[in-house]
């Protein structure tokens, strides 16, 4: 009777920290309102560049904002072309609209007009918690029917990356006929499999499912998902629309095996990029001119370009 004693009490403590990561790991990650400025991989990137001068002073743009299912305010702001192709640019973890400036002015500089927009939870848009592609996929559906009533946008690109790569690859099943093409830089195969990736890094000796279902449990109560609904690959097994896969060889963050995965179960006409001196997120920065050179010719294969 005592062991089964001290079996169960050893078990209430295994169980209690485990939420209590669970819990800590939630308030870091997935609280879009606590610091991170020591996780965040990108920031150099919002570095001032040649870009921002265009947009700020070369070129008109527009704030624009909808409202989102479950009634957040989205942020985006347009930059019209005189063509009737559009893309929907999407950034990443922690990131903001202007992040992609420079991605907006190689499309416009392509014929298109942009739509750069704030994910929930991110830059000027409302939201306390972190989507992960769950419910920011939702959201970018919401912005292309906006482009479709407002601007009856008919020809409709996403382009993403890391976290913005798997809220566009969430749409790949679902395009409402408008999404003709989706691109994708170093986004993940499901929110579970990156987490696993991070916590076999950050706590070896912690089996990883140990505190991934504490989380879900967490997210259940506090974001209205769980990781299981996060999961691109689902999507892109599914995919309408033909995909360009890109993602840097050196990433340390984000497996350049999981685009390759990613890659092989899309069915519909795809191609993969791989960059030599990429890494998480900055592939377009080390590598322009390789990686505008494919992103052009893919669109141009599709006939997507005006």
């Amino acid at each position: 009777m005592l062991w089964l004693w001290i079996g169960c009490g050893i078990m209430m403590i295994l169980l209690v920290a485990a939420y209590c990561l669970g819990r800590y790991f939630f308030q870091r990650a997935f609280d879009a309102k606590s610091d991170k400025s020591d996780i965040i991989q990108n920031a150099s990137h919002r570095k001032k560049k040649p870009e921002d001068l265009w947009f700020e002073q070369e070129v008109s743009h527009i704030d624009v904002q909808i409202k989102s299912h479950d009634d957040l305010t989205l942020q985006g702001t347009i930059i019209r072309n005189h063509k009737t192709k559009w893309v929907v640019l999407v950034h990443g973890y922690m990131g903001c609209k202007k992040d992609l400036i420079p991605a907006a002015k190689r499309f416009y500089d392509m014929g298109c007009s942009v739509l750069l927009i704030d994910l929930r939870g991110h830059g000027k848009s409302e939201g306390t918690v972190i989507g992960f592609g769950a419910l920011d996929h939702l959201d970018i559906h919401a912005w292309c029917k906006y482009l479709t009533q407002q601007y009856h946008a008919t020809d409709i690109a996403l382009y993403g990356v890391s976290m913005g790569a798997a809220s566009v690859m969430m749409c790949a099943d679902e395009t409402n006929g408008c999404v003709k093409v989706i691109i994708e830089d170093c986004g993940f195969t499901s929110l579970r499999e990156q987490l696993t990736h991070q916590l076999r890094k950050m706590l070896p000796h912690v089996p990883p499912c140990i505190p991934l279902f504490c989380l879900s449990l967490c997210l259940r109560a506090k974001a209205g998902y769980t990781l299981k609904q996060a999961c691109p690959m689902d999507h892109v097994a599914q995919a309408k629309v033909p995909m360009l896969f890109l993602h840097g060889e050196r990433d340390n963050f984000i497996p350049i095996t999981m685009m390759e995965q990613l890659a092989k179960s899309c069915p519909t006409l795809h191609h993969v990029v791989r960059l030599p001196k990429g890494r998480h997120a900055n592939s377009s920065l080390l590598e322009p001119h390789l990686y505008w050179e494919e992103v052009v010719s893919f669109l141009n294969k599709i006939q997507f370009l005006p």
